[in-house]
């Protein structure tokens, strides 16, 4: 079963704030290729050996082009992906 832990909306915000690049670059992983605001990676939630993974360094958004319809969207939702944990908002 998951483990789920309640946040208050401050906190939620504050990490919202929180670059990808900057998690991204503290799990071991850089950028491949830069294409102006969006920066493209191998992806860190899945097996891949042409990069599809970007990240929109103005909107602080993901999207990994390669996997499935859930696999966009903010920090938050890259870090509940990449450990396989949880929340509610």
């Amino acid at each position: 079963m998951e483990n789920i832990r309640f946040y208050e909306r401050e906190i939620i915000e504050k990490v919202k704030e929180v670059p990808i690049t900057s998690f991204l670059q503290s799990v071991g992983l850089h950028p491949i290729k830069e294409y102006g605001r969006e920066l493209i990676y191998l992806s860190p939630l899945r097996e891949e050996k042409t990069p599809s993974f970007s990240v929109n360094i103005i909107k602080n958004s993901f999207n990994d082009f390669g996997g499935s319809e859930e696999m966009k969207g903010d920090i938050i939702r890259l870090v509940r992906l990449f450990y396989n944990c949880g929340f509610l908002v």
